[in-house]
């Protein structure tokens, strides 16, 4: 019986300053247009990060982990892509749940 099982959801942390910067550019280039930013300043500068954080790395590696056992790969922890370890033992551990 599963005694405890976490839950996998993701964040929905403030915009990158990259994507903020996209955005706004995107304002006026068919026609005149402005962007309000529903933030200040500050926040802008000190609560964004420079460049937004892969997907790969915010979404829960389940699937992908299954997805590699079916395949043979039976260490995926070794395998070398961009998912740190602990992320990996987690949906490893949360697997192994699901076997008992």
């Amino acid at each position: 019986m599963i005694k405890s099982l976490e839950s996998a959801h993701l964040l929905s942390p403030f915009n990158s300053k990259a994507s903020a910067d996209q955005r706004a550019g995107r304002a006026g280039r068919v026609s005149a247009g402005h962007c309000y930013r529903l933030y200040s300043s500050a926040v802008y500068s000190h609560e964004f990060e420079d460049f937004p954080i892969p997907d790969i790395q915010k979404k829960p590696v389940d699937d992908l982990m299954l997805q590699m056992r079916c395949k043979g790969i039976d260490r995926v922890i070794n395998f070398p892509f961009p998912p740190d370890a602990t992320q990996l033992q987690a949906a490893e551990n949360r697997l192994l749940l699901w076997e008992l």
